[in-house]
């Protein structure tokens, strides 16, 4: 029979639970500071030049960033896309899709057919990109909530 004995368990648990609301609090300001960071880092570096040319700015201008917190998971949830701008998975995942054919004008105002054709896109990643070169400042931002929490 193995036994283990530990000394100052009780003292620990209430210490835990005690900052817990603390932790939890520190931990969601932490999110929240991060889901910031990392929407302006995708639109000021990725979208304005590193990956993708900026030409009417909806695409910058659909990255949303929130922390959502339910029970003990909490979130930093940033994102781009909706309606106005369908095209901003293309861009982050690439992809083949099939246009059909339609009429459209040139500059001049010439009308032409376009005939149905297959359009490739590369993928240009703008948001996993960014979370992947800052991951380690995000580590470091959650430590340091958790450091704070628990003095």
């Amino acid at each position: 029979m193995i036994s283990i004995q530990t000394q100052g368990a009780d003292q620990l648990v209430d210490f835990l639970k005690g900052s817990g609301n603390k932790l939890q609090g520190g931990l969601q300001k932490a999110f929240a500071r991060i889901a910031i960071r990392l929407q302006q880092y995708i639109v000021t570096q990725k979208l304005h030049g590193q990956v993708l040319h900026q030409r009417s700015g909806k695409l910058a201008g659909s990255v949303i960033q929130r922390v959502e917190s339910e029970g003990n998971k909490i979130a930093a949830i940033v994102q781009a896309g909706g309606l106005a701008v369908s095209y901003a998975g293309v861009h982050e995942y690439g992809g083949t899709f099939s246009v059909p054919e339609h009429m459209s004008a040139s500059r001049l105002g010439k009308k032409f057919t376009v005939h149905q054709h297959n359009a490739t896109y590369p993928e240009r990643s703008y948001m996993r990109t960014s979370l992947e070169e800052n991951v380690e400042m995000y580590i470091e931002e959650v430590n340091k909530a958790i450091e704070a929490a628990t003095k």
